[in-house]
């Protein structure tokens, strides 16, 4: 087991007494002024990151529940966030909203002190610190325009006259990302420190990658670009844009990350954070715990706590055992799995121990062990962040969050190198999804022979984004790359999978509980709406700023 890196989140550094709605000015020269105020204040903009309002809960109650793809336990959720039907006031949008900008202000107020040292004052040390720092904020605000498209941009500490701040083209936006990610790259390079557990110049060249390969994808739909300008306005040649993204990509394969010899069950194991396949990941410990709620079924533990809000939607279900299990076929509600890919048994949880029955009756089934019952608790949960220890009786555990890893590396070259016709890190695209398909057959659980290779001659656009599903299912992706080809790919791959016919032939809108997907305003599903505490207290936004259908 690799040793975790501990981080100790000094959150005293950001205590304040303010209205503002996120971290206030604090005397910037007197506490983080020096080598060790830098250290603690950047585990503080971490401890915002790990935070219930950004990947502790928001974020993957909006990334999950809002993709098209899982769907809620709570009822409340059912006919909001899970059912694409999202109101300027759901929660789960604003806290998002509020804890990415807590994140951002944080990363300015170290900047500003730092920006304006004297190059000869600041070490090696200082300028690891000061990359992550940049590539957080790169990060957040990469997030924030998927998200929104055009939002606020902020560079500097909040206070009163930054309190009313326009939403900006995401022209703009972009470009601040792109500046930020080759500022921590160019931080990065300046120094030779690693540590376990930070992210790299690795990480900062995936998400340039992303970036690149964002724009390429999204130009194309005008309706959700808002008719910009993009590469005129960001100076890039389009024709250009699948090449930067190749070059971002090559240099995020340098060597330091491989699939090789890592179990694909293995990395969800509280005993085994940071392994070789890592890029970017969560650091939850002791002082700082993950807190599964989330993820976990009530009463599927000792420790029972659990709020069942990941449950896999069954036209999902379907796909993955279509292309990738042995099974019987659908019958009568129920499909017999016989074995197969191990990711299915690493990523639905088909049943559970519930510790509140008697014994000889907690064996519970689900989805597509049992039929589908009369709301989404009998759909399969996702298993990857739910405890697996069931004698545990906290709810908290040391388990980290993977948010870059290889395997997702290897297949955005595959789609890359499909989008340019060439090879990518000297390998054609057919390659690098099958180095992955590999590494999932020999893992532990299932039959040695599923995933099948990929024939080339199979090799699509859709497939690969199919691939992306079958690996990475519920690892806060899915609600970028179901929209990331613009609304008409998002209506005919999620939309009208989710409300017609499966990849087994059901149409599960007949079963005893189903919600049915909206088909029409497609702008309003492809953006999330400006919470409605933003446009209330915020000047510079109101109402005719919303974005479209809200």
């Amino acid at each position: 087991m690799i040793k975790k890196y501990i981080i100790l989140l000094m959150s005293s550094v950001f205590l304040f007494s303010s209205c503002l709605k996120e971290d206030p000015p604090f005397d910037n020269y007197k506490v983080i002024d020096t080598a060790d105020g830098l250290k603690t204040a950047t585990n503080g903009v971490y401890g915002s990151l790990a935070s219930g309002k950004y990947f502790a809960n928001d974020f993957f109650s909006v990334a999950n529940l809002n993709s098209g793809m899982i769907t809620s336990g709570s009822v409340a959720d059912q006919g909001n966030i899970s059912a694409l039907n999202l109101s300027p006031n759901q929660k789960n949008v604003e806290n998002l909203w509020n804890g990415m900008y807590t994140t951002i202000n944080r990363v300015n107020s170290i900047l500003d002190v730092w920006e304006n040292k004297p190059e000869e004052e600041i070490t090696a040390a200082d300028r690891f610190e000061l990359a992550q720092n940049y590539f957080i904020r790169s990060y957040t605000y990469f997030n924030l325009v998927r998200y929104w498209g055009k939002v606020p941009l902020k560079l500097h500490t909040a206070d009163v006259s930054t309190l009313n701040s326009p939403r900006e083209l995401r022209t703009d936006v972009y470009a601040q990302i792109i500046k930020d990610a080759n500022k921590a790259i160019q931080e990065y390079n300046a120094t030779h420190v690693q540590i376990l557990g930070r992210p790299g110049v690795g990480a900062v060249h995936m998400l340039l990658a992303k970036v690149y390969l964002t724009l390429y994808t999204a130009n194309r739909d005008n309706d959700i670009l808002n008719q910009e300008d993009v590469f005129k306005n960001l100076g890039i040649v389009e024709g250009d844009v699948l090449a930067l993204a190749k070059e971002q990509a090559e240099l995020a394969d340098n060597g330091q990350y491989s699939i090789d010899g890592v179990d694909y069950g293995s990395l969800w194991l509280e005993s085994n954070g940071n392994t070789k396949e890592s890029i970017f990941e969560m650091q939850f410990n002791v002082e700082n715990p993950f807190e599964g709620k989330l993820w976990n079924i009530k009463n599927s533990y000792a420790g029972r706590a659990g709020w069942a809000r990941m449950n896999i939607n069954p036209e999902v279900v379907d796909a993955f055992i279509n292309a990738n299990m042995d099974h019987e076929g659908y019958n009568k509600g129920i499909i017999e799995v016989n074995g197969g890919d191990p990711r299915y048994y690493a990523t639905f949880r088909t049943n559970y121990t519930d510790f509140s029955k008697p014994e000889g009756k907690q064996h519970i089934q689900l989805y597509p062990e049992k039929k589908i019952g009369g709301n989404p608790k009998t759909f399969p949960s996702v298993y990857k962040y739910a405890i697996k220890n069931l004698e545990q009786t906290s709810v908290s555990t040391n388990q980290n969050m993977i948010i870059y890893r290889y395997a997702e590396l290897k297949l955005m070259m595959a789609e890359i190198g499909f989008l340019l016709g060439e090879d990518v890190g000297g390998k054609a695209p057919i390659d690098h999804i099958n180095d992955v398909l590999e590494r999932a057959r020999n893992s532990e659980g299932g039959d040695g022979v599923h995933p099948e290779p990929l024939d080339p001659a199979n090799l699509t656009l859709e497939e690969i984004y199919h691939q992306y599903t079958y690996e990475l299912l519920g690892e806060g992706g899915d609600w970028f790359r179901n929209r990331r080809q613009g609304s008409t790919w998002f209506k005919e791959n999620i939309i009208d999978v989710h409300n017609g016919e499966s990849a087994l032939g059901v149409h599960h809108n007949k079963d005893a509980f189903f919600i049915k997907y909206p088909e029409d305003n497609l702008a309003r599903v492809m953006l999330l709406p400006i919470p409605v505490l933003e446009i209330n207290t915020n000047d510079a936004i109101t109402n005719a700023d919303q974005n479209p259908g809200y």
